[in-house]
């Protein structure tokens, strides 16, 4: 069923999926990827001329899988591992996973707010239709739609038509597959639908999903589906490291709408809210540039009832006011203001009109 596209050319439309994602995230040059030299693929996946795999065995591929996951659990996911990941699977003949390893890499420009859903699909419908007979790619394309979305229930019958025991298949408790998996089967769980499994074996998913950490800390996705799943100071951590890894990204707008049901707010007030984080980074770019302006954006979190990130912000103005420009911005805000922001600017100005 595979000699009607050789192996090649599989590898050339993962790396067409991933390239579009490297050049975004990092800025590089998209042409300095395109070639096929032996630097640009891991030295385990190397070919003759005429495209045979050479000699290498099954163990060499295994370790190097095994050094790739290794170096995620050291330092969590970065651009460019899922395609060197996507090419020695594409050579151990496991397509499905050669499929979700290059999707890794779509998936973190998508969280991070630099690629669409819209676009993410279009890549993925591509790689569809050059295998039209290829069952195993195709569910491996349905599940990653099924993450994207945030359909749970497709996403599991999609896994569920892949043979993840196959000689070529080896997946670990934290690879990319099995933490879909709990993903898709976490989300279920705690949507009020249905529950998987008996109590000993939610926990067991739970357990085996906190214990993925180190591989996917940088996912926006990971600290969500642990804030759903959270109850106490692990739920509003969860929720605040969702939005300050990707404030622009499509998870944020939930972690925040978390953030201000556990504080007490609206849900109408929780596009207000900023983390910890993204105040400094405000306050930093202020300090930086000398103007005011910068701080407008903090300006309707600081007219939120009383809450952590506002306390944290009005502290952070009140320091910032000792200095004559930015005195000068709050004053001028304060005039234009009524009800509690200008309340809160005037403290930012200790009490001074």
């Amino acid at each position: 069923m595979f000699r009607k596209c050789s192996s090649k050319t599989l590898f050339i439309l993962i790396i067409s999926l991933a390239i579009v994602v490297l050049g975004s995230v990092l800025a590089i040059p998209l042409f300095s990827m395109a070639g096929e030299s032996k630097t640009n693929r891991p030295s385990i996946a190397t070919t003759s001329n005429n495209n045979n795999v050479s000699q290498t065995t099954s163990k060499d591929y295994q370790q190097a899988l095994q050094n790739l996951a290794e170096e995620e659990r050291l330092g969590g996911f970065k651009p460019g591992m899922g395609l060197a990941e996507s090419s020695i699977r594409e050579q151990t003949g496991d397509l499905a996973g050669a499929v979700f390893a290059a999707f890794k890499d779509l998936f973190f420009a998508y969280q991070y707010g630099y690629l669409s859903k819209s676009q993410v699909d279009e890549r993925l419908a591509e790689v569809g239709k050059q295998f039209p007979e290829q069952k195993a790619v195709h569910a491996a394309l349905g599940a990653c739609r099924a993450l994207i979305s945030g359909d749970a229930e497709e996403g599991l019958a999609q896994l569920g038509m892949i043979d993840f025991a196959s000689p070529a298949a080896s997946y670990g408790l934290d690879d990319f597959p099995r933490w879909m998996e709990r993903v898709f089967i976490l989300s279920i769980n705690n949507s009020g639908n249905g529950r998987i499994g008996s109590s000993e074996e939610r926990n067991k998913i739970w357990d085996e999903y906190l214990a993925t950490r180190s591989r996917y800390i940088n996912y926006p996705l990971y600290w969500l589906v642990l804030s759903r799943n959270s109850r106490g100071a692990q739920q509003m951590d969860g929720a605040e490291r969702c939005v300050s890894l990707a404030p622009k990204g499509p998870y944020a707008d939930a972690g925040r709408a978390l953030l201000a049901q556990l504080t007490g707010l609206s849900t109408g007030d929780s596009a207000a809210i900023k983390t910890r984080l993204e105040i400094e980074s405000v306050i930093e770019t202020a300090v930086a540039s000398g103007s005011g302006e910068d701080l407008n954006e903090l300006l309707p979190l600081l007219a939120l009832p009383d809450n952590p990130y506002t306390l944290y912000a009005l502290g952070a103005c009140r320091g910032l006011a000792a200095q004559e420009n930015f005195a000068h911005y709050f004053q001028d805000k304060m005039k234009k203001s009524s009800g509690r922001l200008n309340e809160r600017l005037r403290y930012i100005l200790g009490g001074r009109s």
